[in-house]
């Protein structure tokens, strides 16, 4: 998500900026490959905890519950949350999605 939206509460410039490239590769590899027969897709996650998020909520308290209130399920996800998309995009029933991005938050 952080190549699609700025991150309140944290200097996240280079990071954000190389997220967006990941979202933009994979576009240009889709085009490349599709040829080929190989898909290339995308995942742009909201704010999932994992360690480098539970290390920026240690380095500014009270960063997580903002990012909670901020989301409209009003909690953060887990990456085990991400597994059924994934799953998807990986099989047939996704055979002809290539160059995409899914958004989940």
């Amino acid at each position: 998500m952080s190549g699609l939206t700025a991150n309140r509460g944290l200097i996240l410039s280079a990071y954000n900026a190389s997220k967006a490239a990941l979202i933009q590769l994979a576009r240009s590899l889709a085009m490349e490959c599709g040829p080929k027969g190989i898909r290339v897709n995308s995942i742009s996650p909201e704010h999932i905890v994992n360690p480098m998020v539970e290390k920026n909520f240690e380095e500014a308290p009270g960063l997580d519950k903002g990012w909670e209130q901020e989301n409209m399920l009003g909690r953060l996800s887990l990456p085990e949350e991400l597994t059924e998309e994934t799953i998807s995009m990986l099989s047939d029933a996704s055979s002809f999605m290539t160059g995409t991005k899914i958004v989940i938050d």
